[in-house]
Order: C-alpha cells, then structure tokens, then sequence
C-alpha cells in the first residue's frame, strides 16, 4: 500500500499548475470542469459527513462560476454518490446518499448556480 501512496504522490508532485488562460486558450468549447460528490451526505451531513471536505464547496463552487462568467464555460459536470437503502456498500460503511435524501443533493453552493 505504501508503494502505491508513494506513487501516486509522485504523480501529483509532478503536476504542472495551469492557468486559466491556459485552459481556456482556444476557448471553452472542448473543456469541461467536474465535481465529484460535493454532496450534503459528505459535506454537512450524515455518517461520513467531513468539515474538512465541507469547506471546499465555497471554492468549488466560486471556480465554477468565475468561469462560466469569465470563460463562457457551459460544461460543468457533478457527479454525485447516490443509493438505495438496502446497498451492498452499507456492509462496509455507513448508510449514506440514499436516493431522494438531503444527503444525495449536491451541496448548496452547487446547486444554486
């Protein structure tokens, strides 16, 4: 496990930092920026809620919208954890996300762009 963690450490380590002028040089047609389970469930609420990743939905969501607005970006993409109550994954974790829950909404800040 250790191996992989340092590998992947020195994938990131080796990431070069983009601007958006970067990006967006060419335009936005063919660029897409994604969320990953910026839901309540992980957020504020529930079992495996975090603060920690809470406190990134602010910042998520002011990138979103500085480049819809700046870089006319119509590609925004949130993916979102969500279940049915008898999941097979509540074997291993805690219920979380179920399917029409406040937990499996996208947080605030996401939804109200």
């Amino acid at each position: 496990m250790s191996e992989i963690l340092d590998e992947l450490n020195a994938w990131q380590n080796g990431l070069k930092a983009l601007k958006f002028s970067e990006i967006f040089k060419d335009g936005s047609e063919k660029v897409a920026f994604i969320s990953v389970d910026m839901i309540n469930g992980f957020c504020s609420e529930g079992a495996l809620a975090s603060k920690r990743v809470g406190e990134l939905g602010s910042r998520i969501a002011d990138t979103f919208r500085l480049v819809r607005e700046k870089f006319d970006l119509k590609n925004c993409v949130l993916i979102q954890d969500s279940h049915s109550e008898n999941a097979s994954e509540f074997e291993s974790f805690p219920a979380h996300a179920i399917k029409g829950d406040t937990q499996a909404q996208a947080i605030d800040e996401l939804r109200n762009l």
